[in-house]
């Protein structure tokens, strides 16, 4: 299932054959993906949008992407030898993951891709259980790198700049294998109201109401089709493990 190339800050209906792995909606809803800059950014950005870091939402698209570098900036800024050494010390993947000094070149360089290990600790450090879902492959989530929140609640370095979602549940869509887009919840108040094509739409509060982060209900519901499908019995430590073993293939080919 392919999807089109969008502007930045443009809306595009999630298809039905790939909104199946979220949660069905009811009439007056549905589930679009939010189009955000890329640059090799496309990480940063998809969590500024959806967790409207600095009003993310409400700026222009070059103020979007200096918001998107200050946010990558802020959590460079975290890994330190000892919130990076401890972090993976207690997830037991430190003969896995790469040191702190590797890491902190990673983030530092804007156009770099943000890879699992730095995902899943910024995850970790914004309380924030993103889920993403490849939509080169029918829309399928990937495995491991969603929280388990028990296991991360004491992780967060003290005096951290980034944002705190308190266990939001975030969707992130993986397009076209080199792009991600947050996923919302777009609720049409009024029949009469057409699809909104960008944001500026979402300004006429008589027709639209968005969502890019869930919760309560909704979360459980949310994590509960995630844990019962594909991605049953995963966690961190086996993706941590794949990750590994198709970097390993990848240096022999």
């Amino acid at each position: 299932m392919t999807t089109s190339y969008l502007a930045p800050n443009c809306f595009e209906k999630v298809p039905d054959e790939l909104s199946r792995h979220f949660l069905t909606l009811k009439e007056t809803s549905c589930w679009v993906r939010f189009s955000v800059i890329g640059n090799g950014s496309c990480f940063y950005n998809s969590c500024a949008a959806a967790l409207n870091y600095d009003n993310y939402l409400q700026h222009s698209v070059r103020s979007q992407e200096k918001i998107g570098k200050n946010l990558r900036k802020n959590f460079q800024r975290d890994i330190t030898d000892k919130n990076w050494n401890s972090f993976w010390k207690k997830k037991k993947l430190t003969h896995l993951a790469p040191c702190a000094r590797v890491a902190r070149k990673q983030v530092e360089n804007p156009s770099a891709w943000a890879n699992l290990w730095a995902i899943y600790a910024f995850s970790c450090w914004t309380k924030t259980n993103f889920i993403f879902y490849d939509f080169a492959k029918g829309g399928i989530p990937y495995c491991g790198i969603t929280l388990d929140a028990n296991m991360c609640n004491d992780d967060r370095p003290v005096d951290s700049r980034l944002p705190n979602s308190n266990w939001s549940v975030v969707l992130i869509a993986w397009t076209h294998n080199s792009h991600f887009d947050p996923i919302a919840v777009v609720d049409t108040k009024n029949a009469i109201c057409r699809f909104p094509k960008d944001r500026t739409a979402l300004a006429n509060s008589k027709c639209y109401k968005a969502a890019f982060q869930f919760k309560n209900d909704a979360s459980k519901k949310i994590l509960n089709k995630y844990k019962s499908g594909t991605c049953k019995n995963s966690n961190i430590q086996t993706a941590g493990e794949d990750n590994a073993e198709e970097e390993t293939i990848d240096k022999n080919l």
